[in-house]
């Protein structure tokens, strides 16, 4: 299965991600692991930039791809309604359908003010995330969510990163249950 986490910067999806890569047994693909090649060696949305992303993403899908669609792959990403955003999201559908896996969208949510206090926590700066609220207001928007073979939408707000991978471990796995009954 693929399971996806899509939301903003500093919503919680790595952590959360974490949380259920270690419930579900699965492996875990963050955005930060396909992007942080390019931001290393090519400056930020230049063509070279976007052309090595696409390149190691794909190198990644290809054998998510050849791996068995038993174990859980999950990911991480913030794809807005973009050019970049449909590509990459379509990307993701695709792999799911090439390895016969079910697609789980999980659409990450929080309130402004939660929002505010999290994208300037210490926690984010060594991994090269963004921790300038100011640039908030003009990314946020709606999310990609067209065509996911199942979707949530999840407000993380007075959560715990632990309730919220409880909440989608259980999500899935009353899909499971539902779609072994038929």
């Amino acid at each position: 299965m693929i399971i996806h986490l899509n939301g903003w910067p500093g919503v919680g999806k790595l952590t959360i991600a974490r949380h259920v890569s270690a419930r579900m047994g699965g492996y875990l693909l963050d955005n930060h692991t396909i992007y942080n090649v390019a931001f290393a060696i090519t400056e930020f949305r230049t063509p070279e930039f976007y052309e090595l992303v696409r390149t190691v993403r794909d190198i990644a899908f290809d054998r998510i791809a050849d791996m068995t669609a038993a174990k859980p792959v999950i990911m991480t990403n913030a794809y807005g309604p973009s050019d970049w955003g449909r590509e990459n999201w379509d990307a993701i559908r695709d792999l799911a359908k090439r390895r016969g896996s079910p697609f789980f969208a999980v659409t990450i949510t929080c309130s402004d003010e939660e929002h505010r206090k999290r994208i300037v926590a210490e926690d984010r700066k060594p991994y090269g995330k963004l921790t300038d609220r100011d640039k908030l207001p003009a990314m946020l928007g709606p999310m990609i969510e067209e065509d996911a073979e199942y979707l949530l939408r999840l407000d993380t707000s007075g959560v715990t990163p632990e309730e919220s991978a409880t909440t989608i471990c259980d999500w899935i796995e009353g899909i499971q249950k539902e779609t072994r009954a038929r």
